[in-house]
């Protein structure tokens, strides 16, 4: 499942001119792989200690009138099983403990959905950053 994180405009360039400007600061070998697959690391905190999820991603550029808008799309597939994976281990926990059926219903929706805000959260700075960063160098 790919989704957009996030975009940004360059303004007062044209497509083929920030391809050029692109390729000369990068090898061709780079600009091929880069534009169509990269990783972007996406930190997540739980409990004290940080990992890094790890998405495929991918730039699309398109031209209008103002500029070359860069939009950044990242497959999300991972974390979302991974979600709903800490969301139904819950809540299969809960019920265990508790034999509420409350919790079979409330707890994996709450907890999936707490962890995908955060990872979309997390997910948006990271990307702006980035994206910021590519800005600041044709400008």
């Amino acid at each position: 499942m790919t989704v957009k994180a996030s975009e940004i405009l360059i303004e007062n360039i044209s497509k083929d001119l920030f391809l050029t400007n692109w390729r000369q600061q990068n090898s061709d070998s780079l600009y091929k792989d880069f534009f169509n697959n990269f990783s972007l690391k996406i930190p997540f905190k739980f409990k004290g200690s940080s990992a890094s999820i790890v998405l495929k991603s991918k730039f699309v550029l398109e031209e209008n009138n103002k500029g070359v808008l860069i939009k950044l799309y990242s497959n999300i597939t991972k974390p979302l099983a991974f979600s709903l994976a800490v969301g139904v281990l819950s809540s299969l926990i809960s019920i265990i403990f508790y034999y509420n059926i409350i919790f079979l219903i409330f707890i994996p929706i709450l907890l999936s959905f707490i962890f995908l805000a955060t990872f979309y959260w997390n997910t948006l700075k990271i990307s702006e950053k980035y994206l910021n960063k590519i800005k600041e160098n044709y400008i």
